[in-house]
């Protein structure tokens, strides 16, 4: 509404988001790019080239980005299994991120990394739970007899505990 606007109805950009990729239509497109966020956290666009033929999303799980200790992502390496990956320049691939890592910013997290952490930590706290009850008991547990006890009454005492396993096991 400001005198500085122009509608702008004809641009090579405005015909590259009605028609992105020629192999599925705008709405297939979009999608896409939504579920690859999504599910990735992370999106990747192919322009085609130094100069845009195209938006080409490369799926997140066969791209790999190429590091230089100096000048950061160099290119994107774009393939799968054994077949010859294609090798894309940094400046003409498009990210977008969901919500980055920030213990990592060129990566994403997304609700799988959520559930990974969960089951990670779900899993450590069993393990955990599962030592304690094999090596009974807690750290610095005594058990007290009559100071009256004889030394047969005290290995009766010591071979009940430790057949009762769990966490009274005196380990």
């Amino acid at each position: 509404q400001d005198d500085e606007s122009e509608e702008v109805l004809v641009h090579p950009v405005l015909d590259l988001l009605k028609d992105p990729d020629p192999a599925m239509t705008s709405a297939e497109w979009f999608k896409l790019l939504y579920w690859y966020r999504e599910a990735a956290g992370i999106a990747y666009i192919w322009t085609g080239g130094d100069t845009p033929t195209g938006l080409y999303l490369l799926a997140p799980q066969y791209t790999r980005p190429v590091l230089d200790h100096r000048e950061g992502v160099t290119h994107y390496r774009y393939g799968r299994e054994n077949s010859r990956p294609l090798e894309v320049p940094a400046s003409q691939v498009v990210v977008t991120r969901y919500k980055p890592d920030p213990m990592n910013p060129m990566l994403a997290s997304t609700w799988q990394d959520a559930v990974w952490h969960y089951a990670d930590m779900e899993s450590a706290a069993v393990t955990s739970e599962l030592a304690r009850w094999k090596n009974g008991g807690q750290y610095g547990m005594i058990l007290g007899v009559p100071k009256e006890s004889t030394d047969d009454y005290v290995k009766q005492v010591t071979m009940a505990v430790r057949q009762k396993g769990g966490p009274t096991n005196a380990g």
